[in-house]
């Protein structure tokens, strides 16, 4: 069988072999969803001229700051291996703790901005010990748990909500956080 030399290293630049080649090097795991994001953000300039303008970024800012914050600790928690998909129902329940402290008791504001991730770590420390001590798993706990945090806020809300939507806070630090 007659080979050429260098018949190996043509095989290698091969488009199909040269994309597998690519995509099976350890950085390809950062660099996809960076190119996809940055990808995603000049489609969006392109199709509504001004959005990564400075206003409008400050905007989305104040816009999406909680719900970045919450995805900031979720992030935490898939990067150390875990998963939690209650997350959204513990963080209404403590929401809610805050709302019901400011709009129906009429407490200060101090005691709500403590109240509620008080509240919300109580929730997480029950799922921690379904996990962590008594051994669950994560995602059916946290599962069971969602649908667990969601009901008693239906609950609260169906009691609740009302006196909590309908109360009308003159408070400037409220108003100004």
């Amino acid at each position: 069988m007659n080979r050429h030399p260098r018949s190996g290293s043509i095989k290698r630049l091969w488009p199909g072999h040269l994309v597998g080649e690519v995509l099976s090097k350890p950085w390809i795991d950062s660099v996809v969803p960076v190119t996809v994001m940055l990808l995603t953000l000049a489609a969006a300039q392109y199709l509504a001229p001004g959005y990564l303008g400075a206003s409008n970024l400050a905007s989305i800012g104040r816009q999406f700051s909680e719900l970045g914050l919450v995805a900031l600790g979720l992030a935490v928690v898939v990067y150390c291996g875990g998963i939690d998909l209650s997350i959204g129902a513990v963080y209404a329940m403590a929401n809610f703790v805050a709302l019901y402290l400011i709009n129906v008791y009429g407490a200060p504001m101090w005691m709500a901005l403590v109240a509620g991730p008080l509240a919300g770590a109580a929730m997480g420390s029950i799922h921690g010990v379904l996990i962590g001590i008594l051994r669950t798993k994560a995602f059916l706990t946290t599962l069971a748990m969602l649908v667990i945090w969601r009901a008693v806020l239906e609950l609260l809300l169906l009691v609740h909500g009302a006196r909590v939507a309908g109360a009308f806070v003159d408070n400037e630090a409220w108003f100004e956080l």
